[in-house]
C-alpha cells in the first residue's frame, strides 16, 4: 500500500494547469465559480441581516448548524448513491434545488413574511442539497481528467471555492445597499444556472457497475472499516476536520470584527472576505502550476501553523489595514493545506472506496467548517471575538501537531514494511 503511493509521489513535476485540457472539467469548473460566488453573495446579506436585526454572533453560528447537520448526516448515502445511479441525474436534481430555494427567500423578503426561523429552514435545506451534490461532484472527477492530472483538477476545485470568496463577499458588500438582501437571494439563484446548464452536455458517465447490490447498512459499514483499514485515510480526514473547523470558527467571527474592534460597515466586512478569498485564489493557482509536492504531511502542518498564527495576530490588531493583509496570509495557508489534504486522500484511497472516503472529506470540508461557525459564535456570544479566535488556534493547532506525529509514523511503518519486502 505504502509502496505503491511513494511511488506515485515520485512522478515528474507538472508545470501547468493540465486538468483544463478537460473540456467537460473545464466548463463545470468555470460554472462552479460563477454559482459560489452567487452563494458567497447570499451569505453576505444573510449574515449582515442576521447582525443588524439581533447582533447575535449566536445565532449565526445556529444558522451554521443547520446547514451542517445534513452535510455531515448525508454525504455518506450521497457517496453510495453516486456510485450506484448516474451522478449526473443526481447533481441536476440538487441544482434544482439549490435554484429554487434562494428564488423563495427572496420572494419572502420583498413581501414582507420572512422570519428568522425560516432562514434555519432554507439552511437546512440547502445544506441537504449540497450533501448530495459536493459528494456527486467529487465522484465525477476521476471520469473528467487522467489520473496524472488529479493533484491539478484539486488545486483548481480549490480555487473554485476561493475565487467565490474573493469575488463574491466584494460584491455582496457593493450590492447590498443598492439591490437589498432580497436582491443577493436572487442573485444566488440566478448564478447557480451556470453550473446547472452544463449538466445536459455531459455524456457517457454513468453509475459505477456492481457484481451485487449490497443492503445501504452493510454498504456504510463495509466503506467505514475499508477506510480504517487504510492507516493515512482516518488521520488525513482528522487533519481536514481540524481545517474545517479553524476556517468555519474564525469567518464567522468576520461580521463582529468589522462592526466592533474595526468599526466598517457592510463594505468593510465584504473586504475582509474578499482578501481571504484573494490569498485563497493565489495560493489555488500556485498549487496548480507547481504541480506534484514532496513531503505533503510537513506542508500540510506547516501551513496551518503558519494559518493560526496569522489569525491570532488578525485577532489582536486594531488598524484595518494590517488585518487585510493578515486575512489574506491567512486564506492563502488555509488553501494549501486544505488543497494538500484533498490530493492525498485521492491518492491514498483505493478505487474501490474512494467515492465514500470523499464523502467523508465533504463531511469534514462543509459540515465541520459550519459546526466550527456554531463554536466560534458561542465563544464569542460567552466572551469577545479575540478571546474567542484565540481559543480556536490555539487547540485546532495542537490537534494539527498530534495528526502530524501520526501520519509520520505510518509513514515510516509503511517505508519498513516495504524495505521487508
Amino acid at each position: 500500500m505504502f509502496k505503491r503511493t511513494l511511488t506515485r509521489e515520485q512522478t515528474p513535476v507538472r508545470f501547468s494547469f493540465a486538468a483544463l485540457r478537460s473540456r467537460p472539467f473545464t466548463l463545470l469548473w468555470l460554472g462552479g465559480i460563477v454559482s459560489y460566488i452567487g452563494t458567497q453573495i447570499q451569505l453576505i446579506g444573510t449574515a449582515w441581516l442576521v447582525i443588524q436585526s439581533t447582533h447575535s454572533v449566536l445565532l449565526l453560528g445556529v444558522l451554521s448548524l443547520c446547514s451542517a447537520l445534513p452535510m455531515i448526516i448525508l454525504p455518506p448515502f450521497s457517496g453510495m448513491l453516486a456510485e450506484q445511479v448516474n451522478p449526473i441525474i443526481v447533481l441536476k436534481w440538487a441544482r434544482g434545488v439549490q435554484i429554487t430555494l434562494p428564488l423563495f427567500i427572496a420572494f419572502l423578503l420583498v413581501s414582507g413574511h420572512l422570519q428568522l426561523w425560516m432562514l434555519c429552514v432554507h439552511a437546512s435545506l440547502v445544506g441537504v442539497a449540497t450533501a448530495f451534490s459536493l459528494p456527486t461532484n467529487q465522484t465525477l472527477l476521476p471520469s473528467l481528467v487522467p489520473r496524472e492530472d488529479v493533484q491539478s483538477a484539486t488545486a483548481l476545485q480549490a480555487t473554485m471555492f476561493a475565487s467565490a470568496s474573493l469575488v463574491g463577499p466584494a460584491l455582496g458588500g457593493l450590492l447590498l445597499q443598492p439591490v437589498g438582501v432580497a436582491g443577493l437571494f436572487l442573485a444566488d439563484a440566478l448564478s447557480t444556472l451556470a453550473v446547472f446548464l452544463p449538466l445536459f452536455g455531459l455524456h457517457g458517465i454513468s453509475a459505477l457497475e456492481k457484481e451485487k447490490m449490497q443492503p445501504l447498512i452493510s454498504q456504510m459499514i463495509d466503506g467505514l472499516r475499508s477506510i480504517l483499514q487504510h492507516r493515512p485515510l482516518p488521520t488525513l480526514l482528522l487533519m481536514a476536520i481540524c481545517l474545517s473547523l479553524l476556517q468555519g470558527g474564525s469567518q464567522v467571527l468576520l461580521p463582529m470584527f468589522a462592526q466592533a474592534q474595526f468599526h466598517v460597515g457592510a463594505d468593510g466586512y465584504g473586504w475582509l472576505r474578499t482578501a481571504s478569498g484573494a490569498g485563497a485564489v493565489l495560493s489555488g493557482l500556485m498549487l496548480g502550476a507547481v504541480g506534484n509536492i514532496r513531503r505533503k504531511a510537513s506542508f500540510i502542518v506547516g501551513a496551518t501553523l503558519l494559518q493560526a498564527s496569522a489569525l491570532l495576530f488578525f485577532a489582536h490588531v486594531s488598524f484595518y489595514g494590517l488585518a487585510l493583509l493578515l486575512i489574506c496570509l491567512a486564506g492563502f495557508l488555509g488553501t494549501v493545506a486544505s488543497a494538500l489534504v484533498q490530493t492525498q486522500l485521492y491518492l491514498f484511497a483505493p478505487e474501490s472506496i474512494r467515492s465514500r472516503t470523499m464523502a467523508l472529506y465533504v463531511v469534514a470540508l462543509v459540515g465541520f467548517n459550519a459546526i466550527g461557525g456554531m463554536i466560534g459564535g458561542s465563544l464569542a456570544e460567552a466572551s469577545s471575538c479575540s478571546q474567542a479566535m484565540t481559543w480556536i488556534v490555539g487547540v485546532l493547532g495542537a490537534g494539527m501537531l498530534l495528526f502530524k506525529l501520526s501520519l509520520s509514523q505510518g509513514e515510516t511503518m509503511g517505508r519498513a514494511r516495504s524495505s521487508e519486502r
